[in-house]
């Protein structure tokens, strides 16, 4: 029998709502939490206000209810949000994306005519642990941190590093402590966010997704508690624009300015100071801005308001995802066929077809070489970004859909660090045949 998880800070239960079993076995452990409405645990009652306070109040139940069984949202595989009024989708969805830190599970979105107690949102939850070693059994080595959870790692050591060239003196901070030679240059490190934003005119921020930019600005120790009235937050992150512009807005109204700023140009850009540079927000800003973005970019272009310039980013993703996905069905079929693929590429880029990607990843593909650039469980998690988006705006992206799929595809078959261009193993796992590798026996004709 499954055992009831009861969680101390939980609602009180009104029918099968709030209710959750956990069941054990080999396979691990399944919890099933049947559905979470906004009720404060401490009275019982619905919380009042609007659907943002609603969807807090949910979130933080499931929070207690998964933290009871030793879970977290990172264990979740499937939920179901059920909605009174689909007019909530966008603030229900900025809620879920910071605790699903831009990473979604399977997700499924219901309107109902009525919840519980007028509760606006309901949310149920699936979520699974893998079995836990036995005592004695050798365990699975830990994956080191993730570099890029610092500012300062991969794209954007290299970016202050041609800041410190143009002239300029830095205060840095990095939870991952800031690269020794940035110090040697003359950086200067910092305990937190607040402590650069004390110092700086202008601050900037290169993180892996939404929630670690809201941490970074409004978290304990934030840019935002010592950036002073007039100065410029710039993020560079790619996330999601809807959650950009309640940032931008909250810095607007304590008389700050915030840029949204993503990047498209890979290690290579940022170290040679090429990147093209997608700017979000007030003219004004962005000129005094300008001079800095010069330093690292050389395509940089004010794409419109707060917000625009993450619009400009997931719409860069959507082509690059389908062009790796053309590219990488193009050389798949050509190898099949029986053709020397580095020989149909070289063809194909004296011709129509002729693109960056078939250039640099059809290379890659070729070459087996999928070192990550753009790392494969980034880029899926910008579509995750187009698709949320496109839901929002009532849009049909299947192409962009796709591609999504093909990545999870790689980060099931434990291709998450992979570089993007690796999204070609999907595909050649489902036609049987390696890129290079030599074609399988021409069948006779029908009928023969």
């Amino acid at each position: 029998m499954p055992n009831a998880v009861v969680s101390p800070d939980a609602p009180k239960a009104i029918g099968p709502y709030s209710q959750a079993v956990l069941a054990e076995g080999p396979a691990g452990r399944t919890l099933f939490c049947s559905g979470q409405i906004a009720l404060d645990p401490a009275t019982g009652e619905l919380v009042a206000g609007d659907a943002a306070a609603q969807a807090e109040r949910v979130m933080k139940n499931l929070e207690a209810v998964l933290a009871s069984a030793s879970m977290g949202f990172a264990d979740v595989v499937k939920t179901t949000v059920y909605l009174t009024d689909l007019a909530d989708f966008a603030v229900m969805n900025e809620v879920y994306g910071r605790r699903f830190s831009g990473t979604f599970p399977a997700r499924s979105t219901v309107q109902v005519a009525a919840l519980p107690r007028g509760s606006r949102v309901e949310v149920e939850v699936l979520a699974v642990q893998a079995p836990r070693p036995r005592r004695g059994a050798p365990r699975p080595k830990r994956r080191a941190a993730r570099p890029e959870r610092g500012a300062l790692r991969r794209t954007g050591r290299p970016m202050a590093a041609n800041l410190v060239k143009g002239g300029h003196r830095l205060h840095l901070h990095s939870r991952s402590g800031v690269p020794p030679e940035l110090v040697q240059g003359g950086g200067v490190s910092c305990r937190n966010g607040c402590e650069v934003a004390l110092r700086s005119e202008v601050v900037f921020s290169i993180v892996p997704d939404t929630a670690d930019v809201e941490r970074v600005l409004f978290g304990p120790g934030g840019v935002a508690e010592g950036l002073s009235p007039g100065g410029i937050f710039v993020d560079m992150s790619s996330i999601s624009p809807a959650a950009t512009r309640g940032f931008a807005a909250r810095l607007a109204g304590q008389g700050r300015n915030y840029l949204d700023a993503p990047v498209s140009g890979g290690d290579v850009g940022a170290r040679e100071a090429t990147l093209t540079i997608m700017v979000g927000g007030s003219e004004a800003a962005f000129e005094r801005v300008r001079p800095l973005f010069d330093l690292l970019g050389k395509n940089v272009t004010r794409v419109g308001e707060s917000g625009a310039g993450q619009v400009c980013k997931v719409a860069n993703q959507i082509a690059v995802a389908l062009a790796i996905e053309a590219v990488a069905e193009a050389l798949l079929f050509a190898s099949k066929a029986g053709a020397d693929p580095g020989k149909v590429r070289q063809a194909l880029l004296g011709g129509f077809a002729a693109s960056r990607v078939l250039e640099v990843h059809g290379l890659r593909m070729i070459e087996r070489r999928f070192e990550p650039g753009g790392r494969v469980e980034l880029h899926r998690k910008d579509l995750e970004n187009a698709l949320s988006g496109a839901r929002e705006l009532g849009l049909s992206l299947p192409g962009t859909a796709m591609a999504a799929q093909l990545f999870n595809a790689c980060i099931a078959a434990g291709g998450s660090r992979w570089d993007h261009s690796a999204l070609v193993k999907a595909l050649e796992a489902l036609a049987g045949h390696e890129i290079g590798s030599p074609p399988p026996p021409r069948r006779p004709p029908h009928g023969s």
